[in-house]
């Protein structure tokens, strides 16, 4: 982690003036929002899962940020337009900060065989109902 490699190592730190990213996932989230035309969008984080190497980094964003961490299977499309499925139950997803692969992204528009996508995502991109960064 960065906060030990600054004192293990704080000459490497001094001389190269390393920015702090303790900002970014607030940063990051405000890009997003920023995305849409909604005043106040829902946000996600699309992962593949949590097989996936980099799904420490997804969780860790999603919750610095605020935001709900989802897969393939928490979304669905319907009528152009994206939710995700919560206990109380559908609620409408505005930007989507997917962490997946494009040719897995929507099996209806890519890769026929993924299970880590959701189906209508792009048509509901193309439709202007959601933002995919």
């Amino acid at each position: 982690d960065r906060k030990m490699m600054m004192r293990l190592f704080p000459e490497v730190f001094a001389k190269q003036r390393i920015a702090p990213v303790d900002h970014y996932p607030n940063l990051l989230l405000k890009t997003l929002k920023s995305a849409s035309r909604l005043d106040n969008p829902n946000v996600v984080v699309l992962t593949p899962g949590r097989f996936n190497s980099a799904f420490f980094e997804h969780a860790f964003l999603a919750r610095e940020m605020g935001v709900e961490l989802v897969e393939g299977a928490d979304l669905f499309v319907q009528d152009l337009k994206v939710f995700m499925r919560t206990t109380d139950g559908p609620k409408a997803v505005d930007v989507i900060y997917r962490r997946i692969d494009d040719a897995f992204l929507d099996p209806q528009a890519f890769n026929p065989e993924s299970m880590l996508g959701v189906p209508g995502l792009v048509a509901a991109y193309c439709a202007g109902n959601v933002v995919l960064a």
